[in-house]
């Protein structure tokens, strides 16, 4: 117990003296969040808010409070202590500038200055994935990073960084709704020609850059937190959400949280999205690429969410979100808006989306959550809520147990159902964009991803995950997932109207356009069973940490076709008066988006498999 007293003190002293940059965000990937997850689940600490991510100085007092408790174990405390070590370090509260402690640190801290406080570092990261299957897949990723972190006027923490991309990107060595990248806009080549890396799998190595600068406040004794910067967030409960999502690219933007009292909290933020510059080959179809890259997507995103927790271990909250187009709109960046109310008096151009998820922890047993979010809610329709395709509504339910094996291991059993058409929202023509000349599509996407949970439109996904220290710097991370896709309402061989994705050809609307109620089950074409195994090691005496993973991803596909008694198409473009249709289809002609009612697709019976690997090896320096 003396000694828990004694590291508790030095906890507590190490955040007296350096609270100046305590305001800047944990990343969401940091083992932090599942320790503090599984204590939660223990009833070592009480529930904590699901917008993430935290600050340091949060995550630190509740490492603290985890440590000094009676439920934590030697063997968990002693991983806290590991923790805590690396994690003082990447703060830089270690303040001797001599030539062993910056080659061991990875940074340079000078003196305090007239309110200015900086340390200046940097941090190196490698990491390769090898596909084996019908086709041989090698990605490459590496990134040298420089950066600047501190404290000005003991108020603002901030954070800016400087990353050199050196990557040769392959989506065919991921699981498609996995694949991501770090690179902000296009890949540059000062090692070959252009046209090797203008679309993947690249055909050599590309030069890129990436930043995540941050400002970071936390006032009236952390009552108040404000930020505005590029870093992942995860607005909501389970792996990845319907609201904002973990997995989504990073994007500049102004948030903050109230939290006046521990059971209600308010969570607001506007950003600017940006556009993709990755076409891919095959999965995703270039041309859907093309479009993503246009100024048709020159879009904001503002979201808004409430949680309350009127009973202990239960929570509830609320949000709303909207896409709108690149312009000065008062009505989205006041916090106290009802953003479905200000569109509508706007005009009805932008993509407004609503949900609500809960939470109840059992302590020392677990938690159960669910979520669903409403792009598109037509009317009650005779009792077919869920079933009628006029209703895009996301669903999702998962469970998270805390285990004993390892130390602070979870185990999390989740579903997620993304409809048709989710995210997706109409384009208008240039002529009737009131805010340019240029078309305007307001999906919910940024830089080529989605903003919400990484999954195809018209798919569902059984998710299975395991997560643990292991002890000496090893952990463990194990994730079964399935997914299923649906070809009632598809217009392409992929089996959807999505391109990256998302679909943002949208559902087509008026009398002449009757969609079928949905019928998922009966039109699965597509079966993808991924298993995956990854290992890390960081090392105690020096900054490096290495993972190796392993993945095999069994890919089951169905054919179909389409009726041909049934007009699955139609081409036509947008027409000011939506009364001028003859048999349902607009007049005037020229564009290529496709209709398909649902009941025009004719599944076959030939079925085929492939089977692929993975293999990733990485490392990481200061980080």
């Amino acid at each position: 117990m003396k000694k828990v007293i004694v590291v508790v003190l030095l906890l507590s002293l190490s955040l007296a003296l350096f609270a100046g940059v305590s305001s800047i965000s944990v990343p969401i990937d940091s083992d932090a969040y599942r320790i503090i997850d599984t204590a939660e689940l223990k009833g070592i600490i009480p529930s904590q808010p699901d917008v993430k991510p935290y600050t340091y100085d949060k995550v630190k007092g509740l490492l603290e409070t985890i440590y000094s408790s009676s439920k934590t174990s030697e063997g968990e405390r002693r991983v806290i202590e590991s923790f805590i070590e690396n994690f003082e370090r990447s703060l830089g509260v270690d303040r001797d500038a001599s030539l062993s402690k910056i080659l061991k640190n990875g940074y340079f801290s000078g003196p305090k200055v007239e309110n200015v406080d900086l340390i200046v570092g940097a941090k190196f990261k490698t990491q390769n994935t090898f596909g084996f299957g019908n086709d041989k897949a090698f990605d490459s990723r590496n990134k040298l990073t420089a950066y600047i972190r501190g404290e000005l006027f003991d108020s603002l923490s901030i954070y800016m960084d400087f990353g050199m991309c050196l990557d040769k990107i392959d989506h065919r060595a991921f699981l498609i709704t996995d694949f991501t990248h770090e690179c902000e806009g296009f890949y540059m080549t000062l090692l070959g020609n252009q046209a090797d890396i203008v679309q993947s799998p690249f055909t050599a190595f590309g030069d890129g850059f990436a930043m995540n600068p941050e400002v970071a406040a936390s006032l009236f004794n952390d009552t108040l937190s404000i930020r505005f910067g590029a870093v992942k967030r995860d607005w909501g409960p389970g792996l990845n959400n319907l609201g904002l999502s973990g997995s989504a690219r990073t994007f500049d933007g102004f948030e903050f949280t109230l939290n006046p009292a521990s059971w209600f909290s308010i969570s607001v933020l506007t950003g600017s999205l940006g556009k993709s510059y990755l076409p891919m080959k095959g999965e995703a179809d270039p041309i859907g690429d093309k479009e993503l890259h246009s100024n048709t997507f020159d879009n904001n995103f503002s979201i808004q969410r409430i949680e309350i927790e009127p009973l202990s271990g239960f929570k509830a909250a609320i949000f709303e979100s909207v896409v709108w187009r690149k312009r000065f709109e008062l009505a989205y960046l006041n916090p106290l808006c009802v953003y479905m109310f200000a569109q509508n008096y706007i005009g009805d151009f932008d993509n407004v989306m609503a949900g609500l998820d809960f939470s109840y922890t059992w302590n020392g047993i677990g938690r159960f959550y669910a979520a669903l979010a409403l792009d598109e809610f037509n009317s009650l329709n005779g009792g077919k809520v869920l079933s009628s395709a006029r209703n895009i509504i996301a669903l999702q339910a998962g469970m998270e147990v805390a285990v004993p094996f390892g130390y602070f291991g979870k185990i999390t059993v989740q579903g997620t159902y993304i409809p048709p058409f989710f995210g997706s929202h109409y384009t208008y023509r240039g002529s009737e964009n009131p805010w340019g000349s240029s078309s305007m599509a307001t999906a919910y996407v940024n830089k080529g991803g989605t903003l919400s949970y990484p999954l195809y439109p018209d798919s569902m996904e059984l998710l299975v995950s395991f997560d643990a220290s292991l002890g000496k710097g090893f952990t463990l991370d194990l994730e079964v997932k399935d997914q299923m896709r649906s070809a009632q309402y598809s217009t392409d061989e992929y089996g959807t109207t999505l391109n990256n994705i998302i679909n943002y050809y949208q559902q087509l609307y008026g009398d002449g356009f009757n969609y079928v109620d949905k019928d998922f089950l009966s039109y699965i074409w597509n079966n993808i069973v991924s298993v995956s195994a990854v290992v890390k090691k960081e090392f105690s005496e020096f900054p490096i940490a290495l993972n190796c993973g392993l993945q095999c991803i069994v890919d089951t596909r169905r054919s179909y076709s389409f009726n041909e008694k049934v007009k699955w198409y139609r081409n036509y473009e947008m027409v000011d008066d939506g009364s001028k249709l003859e048999d349902g289809v607009p007049v005037e002609t020229g564009s290529s988006l496709k209709y398909n009612p649902g009941n025009g697709t004719v599944m076959g019976h030939d079925w085929s498999t492939s089977v692929r690997f993975a293999v990733s090896i990485g490392f990481s320096l200061y980080y």
